[in-house]
Order: structure tokens, then sequence, then C-alpha cells
């Protein structure tokens, strides 16, 4: 599903959700989508491993020194192990990792299947769910030199 964004263009809400530097208005409405300006140069450079294309911006792999690049809506369709951790309570971070196909074979075994995506069980924990999402997004992130590469210090994936 598209939305609009602050300044009248149209995003995937999906690739929203997975882009770290970029927001919501309303949290609860998921609309509109804010700071596409605060995307990093980089991100809009990469290209798509999937698509091929340098149209939007991508995210890069989290396995251990891969730096393959994809759009998250590609990574879905291509069945790519993407996962979203909640903290425990509100002020816990969220964090999502996203891994390309050398490294999303045997990630999620014992687990929920690859391409799945998982609510959170009542409304009261959707909302705090999107708390903390939007307590992520809202995090402003510093100039970064060269490339941009996501390096995420949580053990929980």
């Amino acid at each position: 599903a598209f939305k609009a964004t602050s300044n009248g263009e149209w995003v995937h809400v999906f690739c929203a959700l997975w882009i770290p530097e970029v927001g919501f208005g309303n949290v609860e409405k998921m609309e509109p989508i804010t700071r596409i300006k605060q995307i990093h140069p980089s991100r809009w450079a990469l290209s798509c491993s999937f698509c091929q294309e340098k149209i939007g911006a991508c995210i890069q792999c989290s396995g251990e020194d891969c730096y393959t690049s994809f759009h998250p809506s590609c990574a879905y369709d291509n069945r790519c192990y993407m996962k979203t951790c909640y903290g425990e309570t509100e002020n816990d971070p969220v964090e999502n990792f996203a891994y390309c196909l050398k490294h999303t074979e045997g990630k999620g075994e014992g687990e929920i299947p690859a391409n799945t995506i998982v609510l959170p069980l009542n409304q009261s924990t959707l909302q705090q769910a999107r708390k903390q999402l939007s307590a992520k997004l809202d995090a402003a992130l510093p100039p970064s030199p060269g490339p941009l590469r996501i390096i995420c210090s949580s053990p929980r994936h």
C-alpha cells in the first residue's frame, strides 16, 4: 500500500517501516510519511540486488560483513528473512533485521516462516509497538562519511 509523504509524493508503507530515517506524522494512521529528506544520500545511491533499480532507498543485509543492498519490498517478495524485534518495555528499541538470500538460508528455523508478518496479539501491544517504532524513527542519524552501513549491536538476531 502507498501513503502520501509530507511533501505530496507516494511511498510504500512497508518500505517506510524499514528505512530508519523516516517517520510518520500520525503513527496510528501511519501517514503522512515524514523525514524523507533525512534519508542518507548513500541509501539513494544503492542499487537493489533484486530489481537492479536505483529508484527509492535501499537497506543492506544484516549479515556480518555483508553489504548486499535491496528494497525492503523486493526482499519481502523474494522471501528473504526479515525480522522486527520489539523490546519488552516501551523504552526498549525496535530493531529491524533483513538478510540477503545468501544469509537468509537457515535463518528462522523453528520460528515463523520467512515472508510472514506477525502482528502483536492485542491492541495494547500494537499501540506499544507503534510508540516504540515512532520513537526509533524520531531519532536523527548523524551525518556519515562514506557509504552507509547499518550495524546492529543487539544479540537478538
